[in-house]
């Protein structure tokens, strides 16, 4: 079965984030199925017109944007040299127009990806102008998509342009029910994070190793932060929620894993730099700089006796960096916001209101006491096969959702 994905930015440098690892693995998945998969994408003339990510080719175009005169015919033009069986359609406001003349060249169905999350309006309300207006092309982007997407979503499988579209948590299938898409038309399909996290096999031994490489003691309670310095991703609240903390328990450190990138936010990581430096944080702040292989990066975060991802918004529905924390079983600390609360099992972690330190600092200092009356409890090591072996006759959701479409 030949199919065709289509999404703006699907390149090397983008497949650890999301939802560029979503896409990514969910071309893996059907590849592995015996399926033939083939891209298009943009980035062309930067990056060569035709040529391969991982595995599979790749057509690139200058755009994917409904808006650029021309560009739409490009998309279209592109999709009639693969002659798929299967579309697989990464929807954007920019991009909607171009689906109802994909019937004028392919008689492919169309499932459409959405990896929006789901915000309300008091969601925007509560970050306030000044939060807004510092990252302005990231708010007014997920307002628009939260007035839009829901309607157009709606025209198009109305209109017969796009016969199911897939969603990566139950929270945002709510949203968009509620907002008249028809249930049975949207899917649920998880995302998977590498097997590494739940199977790493940790001990004191190698913690107190990792945590004396960092200058970090034993007896510490270290809570780390894994992500972008985004301002929306609550790493300065949770800097500023530190001193806070210290004023009842002077154990406290905060590690930070800023998993940078080469000419990537570096004005974001000199606020955060500035920031720390303001509050006397070299004291109790360890800043660990650069992109870390995966299994570097696993070692530090499961040395941590709590990782906090205070996220004020989320840019793309489910971050991996909540399911890794949640299958490494280190306790976690998020926030009520879009698809966070669906995301942390029960007794897995706490989840907050966003935005205010003081609020983080009360609960690092409940966690810091919890973690003090249980003691360091064995938390890491296999998941139990019960939740996430599969049935080895079970077909891949992906597999069987294709297969539903092709018999409509």
């Amino acid at each position: 079965m030949k199919i065709c994905l289509v999404s703006t930015g699907l390149e090397e440098r983008n497949l650890p984030l999301q939802p560029w690892n979503y896409l990514f693995n969910t071309a893996e998945s059907l590849f592995q199925s015996s399926c033939n998969i083939s891209i298009i994408s943009d980035g062309y003339p930067h990056l060569p017109k035709q040529g391969y990510i991982k595995d599979f080719p790749v057509i690139r175009l200058s755009r994917l944007n409904d808006f650029i005169v021309g560009s739409s015919h490009h998309t279209l033009r592109a999709i009639d040299s693969i002659k798929p069986n299967i579309i697989l359609w990464h929807l954007g406001l920019s991009n909607f127009l171009t689906l109802r003349r994909i019937p004028q060249i392919s008689n492919a169905p169309v499932i459409g990806i959405f990896t929006r999350p789901a915000y309300t309006f008091r969601d925007f309300t509560r970050l306030g102008i000044r939060k807004l207006a510092m990252n302005s092309s990231l708010s007014v982007n997920l307002f628009l998509g939260m007035y839009y997407s829901a309607r157009f979503i709606r025209w198009a499988l109305q209109e017969r342009c796009m016969k199911k579209v897939v969603v990566e948590c139950e929270t945002t299938q709510s949203m968009l029910v509620s907002q008249g898409v028809p249930r049975d038309s949207i899917h649920v399909i998880k995302p998977e994070i590498a097997s590494e996290w739940a199977q790493f096999d940790f001990s004191d031994s190698l913690r107190n190793k990792i945590r004396r490489s960092l200058h970090l003691k034993s007896n510490d309670y270290v809570i780390g932060f894994f992500g972008s310095p985004q301002p929306l991703r609550g790493l300065d609240t949770l800097i500023k929620s530190i001193p806070l903390a210290l004023k009842e328990n002077s154990a406290i450190k905060l590690l930070i894993l800023s998993r940078q990138r080469e000419g990537v936010l570096q004005k974001e990581y000199k606020k955060i730099e500035r920031l720390i430096h303001k509050l006397d944080g070299e004291k109790w702040v360890r800043l660990v700089k650069g992109f870390l292989p995966r299994h570097q990066l696993i070692r530090k975060v499961a040395s941590c006796d709590l990782i906090a991802l205070p996220f004020e918004i989320v840019p793309s529905d489910v971050p991996l960096s909540v399911l890794e924390t949640v299958a490494i079983k280190v306790p976690l600390l998020t926030t009520r916001v879009a698809c966070l609360p669906e995301l942390v099992p029960e007794h897995a972690g706490l989840i907050v209101k966003p935005g205010k330190a003081e609020i983080l600092a009360s609960a690092i200092l409940d966690m810091a006491h919890k973690h003090r009356e249980l003691g360091d409890q064995p938390r890491v090591g296999e998941n139990d096969p019960s939740e996430d072996s599969r049935d080895g006759m079970s077909r891949p959701p992906w597999i069987k959702l294709i297969e539903s479409v092709r018999n409509i």
